[in-house]
């Protein structure tokens, strides 16, 4: 993390995965920042930030390799995407996941689905991937 008042400084490393941190995103509600993480090693992270220092409160370990996410507008749910070509949903208040859709049209030939992006009004969710076709 860095301070962005303070001119930049580093003020905190996020330690909470195993392997390759692949996605980041800040959630804000009115009495919290949260900093959620996913990555390589299959674990999506949610951390409380505080005076510059990220303190874990959850991880949810999924059965693939995450690739990237999103917090909805409305700050109801987490999506990831990831090396199994679904989008998952996860709810922000248990953190479990509640949906999965098959986000990839190609079963050969695909690295997985890579991005995943939200419209402002929260109505639309769109990815994008490695197809071959």
């Amino acid at each position: 993390l860095f301070d962005v008042r303070s001119g930049y400084i580093h003020t905190h490393t996020v330690c909470d995965h195993s392997g390759s941190i692949t996605s980041v995103k800040f959630s804000v509600s009115h009495d919290s920042v949260q900093l959620i993480s996913c990555g390589a090693d299959k674990s999506l992270v949610i951390q409380e930030v505080k005076e510059g220092i990220a303190r874990r409160i959850n991880q949810v370990v999924g059965k693939a390799t995450m690739y990237d996410m999103l917090v909805d507008p409305v700050m109801k749910f987490i999506a990831t995407v990831g090396q199994d070509k679904l989008l998952r949903i996860y709810s922000m208040t248990t953190f479990k996941q509640r949906l999965s859709y098959k986000a990839c049209a190609s079963e050969e030939g695909s690295t997985g689905v890579l991005k995943v992006a939200i419209d402002p009004s929260g109505l639309y969710i769109a990815t994008s991937g490695g197809d071959k076709i």
